[in-house]
Parts: C-alpha cells; sequence; structure tokens
C-alpha cells in the first residue's frame, strides 16, 4: 500500500468521523462543537508534523 492511498483512507475516515459527530443525536451542539474541535487540534498536529518531515526531506535534498 502507498502512502497516498493511506492517507486517502485517513482523510476518508476523518470525513466520516466528523459527519457522524455532526449528525450525532446523543450529542448537545456544545458537545459536538467540543468533539470537532478536539479533532480540528489533532488534524492540526498531524499537518504540522507533515510539513516538518518535509521541511526535513528538503533540507536533505540540498546538501
Amino acid at each position: 500500500m502507498t502512502k497516498g492511498s493511506v492517507k486517502d483512507r485517513l482523510y476518508k475516515d476523518a470525513l466520516v468521523t466528523v459527519d457522524k459527530i455532526f449528525e450525532s443525536d446523543r450529542l448537545s451542539n456544545e458537545e459536538s462543537i467540543k468533539e470537532l474541535s478536539d479533532l480540528k487540534t489533532q488534524i492540526e498536529l498531524r499537518i504540522n508534523l507533515l510539513k516538518e518531515i518535509d521541511k526535513g526531506n528538503d533540507d536533505e535534498r540540498i546538501l
């Protein structure tokens, strides 16, 4: 399995999670906002990690 396909699958899983939180009858609006906010934080952390990895790869190419 290539990196792209793993990332694609994770992206689709994240979208499903967002939809489930948004449409959940068991969560109040406040709870949904908190859940989505927590998910956003996790996504931002992973984006920053990927940026650092790419930056490291770019630095290696320069050397």
